[in-house]
């Protein structure tokens, strides 16, 4: 688990730089939208066959899930070598002396951009509150009577809901512009309060309502930070979106599940799911975009 936490801090914001930046430099940055949307409906397909077979899989031997990852894995390693990086991303000759300036760079330009320091509040913050129910849903469903089986079969109705998220992202921005991540979470948050009745009907609804507004908020969030920064710190300042992204997991992940151990998981996603109303509210009322 260390090792694979290592490998997603690597890969965080290494990857949207790469696929940015190779198409800015064929002058193609304009389609970007199009594209993450399209790697991201891939990644979608790619999870929900996944967790399917995981389910399937899991129910006889977890450490043959396991085996089956660290092979996925190692096959990755073939297209990875052959990335080929654009000149604007590359190190300093001084490595020393690059990295120190990269930081300071990245810091005052997050200093002196109030709408990409919101950015980096705002979305990170609602993720946060999707990946909790995405993974406390797992657990919840299982205490509504479902079996590892029907919960992957749950899980793969949810990665449908993203493939169609991811798809229509960029008609939903190109529809409602700035109010898209806006309406993006209203319902995202209407349906982590609709999982509070504690029904599985309207739970598994709900859980597909939410995992289609992820899939569409995902590759608008990313534009909106691409458009934002210059190459040379695109990947930085990505990870630290992730960063923050994690600590607010670290903080809310287990204070959700002590909760929930005192309480019951349905009333803890209503109130977050209430919380992400009255945040984006709050947000939407600033004279200043997001």
């Amino acid at each position: 688990m260390l090792f694979r936490s290592i490998g997603y801090n690597l890969n965080s914001g290494s990857e949207e730089a790469l696929v940015y930046d190779s198409m800015k430099l064929s002058g193609q940055e304009s389609g970007y939208m199009k594209v993450n949307s399209r790697l991201n409906l891939i990644i979608e397909i790619a999870q929900g066959i996944a967790t399917v077979i995981g389910g399937i899989i899991a129910e006889y031997s977890f450490p043959v899930c396991y085996i089956i990852s660290v092979m996925i894995a190692m096959i990755a390693l073939i297209p990875a070598v052959l990335f080929v990086e654009p000149d604007e991303l590359k190190e300093e000759e001084n490595i020393t002396v690059g990295i120190k300036e990269h930081f300071k760079i990245c810091v005052q330009i997050i200093r002196s951009n109030p709408i990409l320091r919101k950015i980096l509040l705002y979305y990170p913050m609602v993720f946060t509150f999707y990946t909790i129910v995405f993974f406390y849903g797992q657990e919840y469903f299982r205490l509504l009577g479902m079996n590892k089986i029907e919960i992957s079969i749950i899980m793969l109705l949810a990665s449908i809901m993203s493939c169609l998220g991811a798809i229509s992202s960029e008609m939903f921005l190109s529809k409602f512009g700035n109010r898209a991540k806006y309406l993006s979470s209203l319902l995202m948050g209407m349906g982590i309060i609709m999982l509070g009745k504690n029904n599985l009907i309207v739970s598994v609804i709900a859980f597909a309502i939410i995992t289609y507004a992820n899939a569409v908020l995902y590759p608008i969030q990313s534009k909106s930070i691409n458009e934002l920064i210059p190459s040379k710190q695109r990947a930085t300042i990505i990870s630290v979106d992730s960063m923050i992204f994690s600590m607010m997991m670290i903080v809310l992940f287990p204070l959700c599940g002590i909760i929930a151990d005192f309480s019951s998981l349905h009333l803890v996603f209503m109130a977050l799911g209430i919380l992400q109303l009255l945040i984006m509210l709050v947000i939407q009322d600033r004279k200043s975009v997001v």
